[in-house]
């Protein structure tokens, strides 16, 4: 039988079944061969499931990180809004307070005529 873990097609291609010997050591030269070549199957699928799941969990972050992008957007937004009306309310009472002092004065200059 082969040692290594490759067959050469060579090899395989000298297989002589004229004989009942020459026969059985290529049906065991062919299990072999069906041998290695399931488990070579069985390695890529074992690969294969470590890189589906690789992938999966790499899109699972992806998506966790775009969420989490926008909640900090969204609280950003929040707060800036927030911002926006305290200043507007701040301005609002910067002009009620004008608009009192004003009618203050007038009050005063016509008390004082």
């Amino acid at each position: 039988l082969v040692q290594s873990n490759s067959i050469s097609s060579s090899f395989v291609s000298g297989i002589s079944v004229t004989s009942s010997t020459n026969a059985k050591a290529a049906i065991k030269t062919v299990e072999f061969a069906l041998d290695n070549i399931n488990e070579a199957r069985s390695r890529i699928a074992s690969n294969n499931n470590r890189l589906d799941f690789s992938n999966e969990l790499a899109s699972k972050n992806a998506m966790d990180l775009k969420i989490s992008l926008s909640q900090l957007v969204d609280a950003d937004f929040v707060k800036e809004t927030l911002n926006l009306s305290k200043a507007q309310i701040i301005r609002d009472n910067a002009a009620a307070m004008l608009v009192q002092a004003n009618a203050s004065m007038f009050q005063i200059r016509a008390l004082l005529y």
